[in-house]
């Protein structure tokens, strides 16, 4: 993996901070609005959302606990839930994300909830559920954080490795990607949540 793809990405996540006028150490800038099918173009407008998946714990478990002081901690675990489907719960990997609320602030938490796709999942996603997959993910902090932490807000990157796994013994490849997380919080002390997720590309 070539290290020019995260500096672009952490070029957006500058760019993000930069764009309210925040300085590392300022609140967010806030999200725009989730795009939804009433609202999209002719043909997503006319498709039916995806029903929402079932409650329950995927096959990999979720991640414990994370120390709500400790940014890399809880941007871990958001990482971690938001990659860790389960074909036999999920209907997409929308219902993954929902499963990372704990370690979200309300306002993106409330985003990810309301968030109802209407467009198949994909490839990745087809092979899986052919197999009644779920996955399992590794992550490790890559590179250099690409801002300062401030008393208000932080941001991490992970290298997420996951790896496909079929109840009928099916493994699939392993993919890897970069994933940004920024943090906020109100003031020193108070936990850090996670405001937005981001995939280098």
């Amino acid at each position: 993996m070539t290290r020019h793809r995260p500096a672009r990405a952490a070029a957006a996540v500058l760019t993000a901070l930069a764009a309210c006028g925040c300085s590392p150490g300022a609140a967010l800038p806030p999200l725009p609005p989730t795009p939804s099918a009433a609202a999209g173009d002719g043909a997503a407008a006319v498709q039916r959302p995806l029903p929402a998946g079932r409650p329950g714990t995927p096959a990999a478990g979720l991640p414990s606990a994370a120390d709500p002081g400790d940014a890399t901690a809880v941007a871990r675990a958001a990482v971690t839930a938001d990659w860790t489907w389960d074909t036999a719960l999920d209907t997409s990997p929308a219902d993954a994300q929902r499963r990372s609320a704990p370690w979200l602030t309300p306002g993106y938490a409330a985003l990810v909830a309301a968030a109802r796709p209407v467009a198949a999942p994909g490839a990745d996603w087809a092979a899986l559920a052919a197999h009644r997959g779920w996955t399992s993910v590794r992550t490790r902090q890559a590179f250099d954080d690409p801002v300062p932490d401030g008393e208000r807000s932080a941001a991490r990157q992970f290298l997420v490795t996951v790896t496909a796994h079929g109840r009928d013994g099916w493994r699939g490849p392993a993919s890897t990607r970069v994933q940004y997380a920024l943090l906020t919080r109100t003031g020193p002390g108070a936990p850090w949540r996670v405001a937005e997720m981001r995939v280098a590309r």
